[in-house]
């Protein structure tokens, strides 16, 4: 396993960021992914970590069983009385076979093309129809935190606090003003403003970002959660003052 500068780069932001605990969370995910080929289901944060990480992995991991067969087959001259060498299949990084286990080293081949990040990003044309297309991954740690600070910045707008204080929450807004293209100040204003109204509509925080999640895989341009927050014997507190005894 080769662990790079950029893999301890994203563990202390997350640390940074949220909690030491989220972070070893991503650094066993790393771990148990390169080593052993284990990848259980991630919390967003952790997941939207993970798929700029995972590519440079599996690239390693070809690497070391493509040494392990003693690099490329020699050519043969095809001289008179000796077949010519034939060799069956070619390792391109496009195999559609099933995921290749190495139980001698216990690594682990994904079938997909090695230093290609294959994140869905999002174009967005004029006529608001939505293509996602292959590339650089747009929702990455960066873009997110950078989308945060220039709204914050330019629009003075503040999303955090009016999202339930909620940073996977937030995170999803953020990820669906990318989706969206949403530039100008009217826009984001506009999308803000739909977020709240789920959240006066009592879904869920968790209904909220799955919904979003679907939205955007689907090329959808709307949301759509299904859950709400239990309302039985629930009151918003009160502006005024707190009565004694409460």
């Amino acid at each position: 396993m080769v662990f790079y500068r950029s893999f301890l780069d994203c563990i202390v932001k997350l640390e940074e960021q949220f909690d030491s605990e989220t972070a070893m969370h991503l650094l066993k995910t790393i771990a148990c992914y390169a080593l052993d080929g284990e990848l259980k289901e991630l919390p967003p944060i952790i997941d939207l970590m993970f798929t700029s990480i995972k590519p440079q992995i599996d690239a390693n991991t070809k690497r070391f069983v493509d040494g392990k067969k003693g690099g490329r087959p020699k050519k043969t001259t095809g001289s008179k009385g000796t077949k010519p060498l034939v060799i069956d299949k070619k390792t391109t990084g496009y195999e559609t076979t099933k995921p290749l286990v190495i139980d001698d080293n216990n690594q682990w081949l994904k079938n997909q093309k090695p230093n290609v990040n294959v994140n869905d990003n999002v174009n967005v044309n004029d006529n608001k129809n939505v293509n996602i297309k292959k590339g650089k991954n747009i929702f990455s740690f960066e873009n997110l935190t950078d989308k945060h600070n220039q709204i914050k910045r330019d629009f003075q707008i503040d999303s955090f606090p009016k999202l339930r204080k909620s940073k996977d929450l937030n995170k999803s807004f953020l990820m669906w003003i990318i989706y969206r293209k949403a530039n100008s100040i009217f826009e984001v204003e506009a999308h803000l403003k739909t977020f709240i109204k789920l959240i006066k509509d009592r879904f869920t925080t968790e209904s909220i970002i799955l919904a979003v999640d679907h939205a955007i895989l689907n090329k959808h341009l709307s949301i759509h959660p299904t859950e709400k927050l239990l309302t039985s014997g629930y009151k918003f507190p009160s502006k005024g003052p707190i009565p004694p005894g409460t």
